[in-house]
């Protein structure tokens, strides 16, 4: 997934030796070294960049949950949480062009997409720009 600026793709890797893949970040001109974004327990990729270039949603797998969406500051901290985590399988967030809606795919009820409104607005009132 690139990011917005282009500068950088951010991808799930599976290294040796670790319980899942996770996600890494490479500069998109290919210099460098993979740098580990998110290492966590559980298989995480990444789904789609926000307009701002500050976020990024990831898909999470979970045993008692199943797929749920998280969300990641692009930040220094890359300060990660929920964005949502039912029991229904949630996968494929994909922010909106402006930034302030996300689309998600939930799979397990009704098959149906879904349009989130106003959740990633709240999201970054809670995370203000430093």
């Amino acid at each position: 997934m690139w990011t917005t600026d282009g500068k950088r793709v951010i991808f799930s890797f599976f290294k040796s030796g670790a319980p899942s893949f996770d996600l890494y970040s490479i500069a998109a001109d290919g210099s460098g070294q993979p740098e580990p974004l998110l290492v966590r327990d559980f298989d995480q990729s990444p789904t789609s960049s926000s307009r701002d270039g500050r976020f990024v949603a990831f898909d999470e797998s979970h045993a008692k949950t199943g797929g749920d969406i998280h969300v990641m500051s692009l930040g220094e901290d890359h300060a990660t949480g929920p964005f949502l985590a039912t029991s229904a399988d949630e996968r494929e967030a994909s922010f909106s062009p402006d930034g302030r809606f996300v689309m998600i795919i939930p799979t397990g009820k009704n098959d149906e997409i879904e349009l989130v409104l106003n959740w990633f607005e709240e999201l970054k009132r809670l995370a203000p720009a430093n």
